[in-house]
């Protein structure tokens, strides 16, 4: 018999046993005039919740998804996209069968009991049916994306997106007849991506490609948490279809988080494969960095460390200081904690110390790293067999040992805290004159040594060697004609007898000019080089010969605590002090004789008198 009279005589057979039955309508809101064509008697109860259409061979699961137990009464009929309706009955293992399917269009419309409505179902066999669609396993040919449903309302079918929630009813075995559509194979095998780790930051990550296998018909695709491309074609987030040996690439954007996975899931035919993205951990701990060591460098200056650059990181990290200051990119100096990043250039800057010798430590830290910039400061300069002092502590030369070694507190007053002008070339702190920075003429460097009695040199107000114009203590103005090659010695003495004599030796570079005098600018004595009111304002003035004695390179100065010389001019302990030997013939007047001066030359000038008197005195 060919195939289609057979189906349509099977159809016919149905038909007639349903008038012939002449039951009772089983689905509700019954119509008296239509006849059953689902009637009880035409299925076997398997009493397992499965029952068999005996003109169809079909066996039903009686429970909608969802549904389960006596009279299907418990649980929740379940609706669902057609992607999980497939992977529902390729996983369903119920009463014994592992076989379970979604029933094509035609076999889900053999169930459809058309006496009634609400649902359209024999209640009996099919108890708890939603009046409602259930999906068919059976495309919409037109629109890829849309199933066939059948809807238990009333028994019409229609078509729907694949992507809608629909509820489901399970079906297996059956025969083939030419009136219900062959169930093709559109479950894949199993495929899988290979997971990626250690991923950039908010990075576009694609997949390897996958091939679609082990099925014959077009079956759905869909995807989530990322787009999907078929046959290198434009990637996508909606839903399609796709066909036995396309290939497959997914897209992911990685998480903007450090070590975080993503996830981007792809269905096909109800099989499902995951492409895992990890990103990378944070790693904040940069690679060891270095300063290079700084030696011989001035005393309270401000040193600058080479250039760093920051590796080995991904993600900014702090940095912070001690010691110093730092720089980030040639960026303003700070001190205050901050963040750097990968590539980020850094300095670092620290003053040096106030004593000779002595080290200092910037640490930088970033990370959790650190790097020492570590600065010493010279050795106390040793130029012409003459040492400097610091901080007030005298040194003195050691030949065997060709260095400066602390002394005794005074005893020799050159260098540091005094400004040195070395020979008037500049007011910068040049501690002791020592190259580059000897003096202009001569090269070399000055000290001084205080000697007699108690007396010690007060550091905080005596400036040392100083230049004739540009020091804070130089004088407003010069004499008419006179140079100063070494320029001036300004000295502050403290805690001598009052009205003692202090002598002061003071050494310069080479031998001084012959001729030279030396200057004296300050108050002096009544009447010595001035008269009344203008002997208290500091004026130029000469140093009589007995009190400044000049040999050699030296100058030996003897001044009388509040005599001349001395610009308080009052006897208290205290020696004021500033001059310089100078060369040329200048606009100050010469010394007036001393008091003694004065009377022998008021007698030699009486013996004159009285000589002349006696020549005109007739004989």
């Amino acid at each position: 018999m060919p195939r289609n009279l057979f189906a349509f005589a099977t159809l016919l057979a149905l038909l007639v046993a349903a008038f012939e039955a002449g039951a009772a309508c089983t689905a509700a809101n019954p119509n008296a005039s239509v006849a059953e064509s689902t009637p009880t008697s035409a299925f076997t109860d398997h009493g397992d919740g499965t029952v068999t259409h005996n003109l169809t061979g079909l066996t039903w699961k009686q429970c909608a998804e969802g549904l389960s137990g006596a009279g299907c009464a418990t649980g929740a009929a379940t609706a669902m996209a057609w992607s999980a309706a497939l992977a529902t009955a390729k996983n369903a293992n119920f009463a014994g069968h592992s076989d379970w399917r979604l029933p094509n269009k035609k076999e889900l419309e053999s169930i459809v009991e058309s006496c009634g409505y609400n649902p359209a179902i024999n209640q009996t066999l099919f108890p708890a049916t939603p009046a409602s669609v259930f999906w068919s396993g059976s495309s919409y040919v037109p629109v890829p994306t849309y199933a066939w449903y059948v809807y238990f309302g009333d028994g019409d079918t229609h078509a729907d997106d694949k992507a809608v929630g629909v509820y489901v009813r399970l079906v297996r075995g059956g025969q083939s007849f030419d009136s219900f559509d062959a169930q093709g194979d559109y479950t894949p095998d199993a495929f899988s991506f290979t997971a990626q780790t250690g991923v950039a930051l908010t990075t576009v990550v694609t997949s390897n490609p996958i091939t679609v296998a082990g099925i014959n018909t077009v079956s759905p695709i869909s995807i989530v948490g990322g787009t999907y491309s078929v046959n290198g074609g434009t990637y996508t987030a909606v839903a399609g279809t796709v066909n036995n040996g396309d290939t497959v690439t997914l897209k992911q954007t990685s998480s903007g988080s450090y070590g975080t996975l993503t996830t981007a899931t792809l269905t096909i035919g109800g099989v499902a494969g995951a492409f895992d993205v990890t990103t990378l951990a944070q790693d904040t701990t940069p690679t060891a960095f270095t300063f290079t060591a700084q030696t011989g460098a001035a005393l309270t200056t401000v040193a600058t460390s080479n250039t760093i650059t920051v590796a080995g990181i991904n993600s900014a990290a702090n940095i912070s200081i001690v010691g110093g200051t730092y720089s980030i990119n040639s960026g303003a100096y700070t001190a205050v904690a901050g963040t750097v990043n990968n590539g980020d250039t850094v300095t670092v800057q620290q003053t040096t110390s106030g004593s000779y010798s002595t080290l200092t430590t910037a640490t930088l830290t970033i990370g959790g790293v650190d790097g020492a910039f570590d600065v010493t400061t010279a050795a106390a300069a040793v130029v012409n067999g003459v040492c400097g002092s610091a901080n007030g502590i005298a040194t003195a030369f050691v030949p065997s040992a060709n260095l400066c070694a602390a002394g005794t507190a005074s005893a020799v007053t050159a260098g540091s805290p005094w400004t040195w002008s070395c020979n008037g070339s500049g007011g910068g702190a040049n501690a002791n004159c020592s190259a580059p920075n000897q003096a202009t003429s001569g090269g070399g460097s000055g000290r001084a040594v205080v000697s007699g009695g108690t007396w010690a040199v007060d550091t905080a107000q005596s400036a040392g060697f100083i230049p004739t114009t540009g020091h804070a203590k130089s004088p407003p103005s010069l004499p008419t004609g006179v140079s100063y090659p070494y320029g001036l010695f300004d000295f502050v003495l403290t805690a001598g007898a009052a009205g003692s004599t202090a002598t002061i030796t003071i050494t310069y570079p080479a031998a001084l000019p012959a001729g030279a005098v030396y200057w004296k600018y300050g108050p002096s004595p009544d009447g010595y080089n001035c008269s009344g009111g203008a002997c208290a304002a500091p004026h130029w003035y000469q140093m009589p010969p007995g009190q400044a004695v000049f040999a050699g390179n030296t100058v030996t100065l003897s001044i009388v605590d509040g005599g001349v010389g001395d610009d308080d001019l009052a006897a208290n302990g205290v020696i004021v002090d500033q001059g310089g030997p100078g060369v040329g013939v200048g606009a100050a007047s010469v010394p007036t004789l001393s008091e003694w001066g004065m009377i022998l030359l008021a007698g030699l000038m009486g013996l004159f008198g009285m000589a002349a008197m006696r020549r005109r005195t007739p004989l």
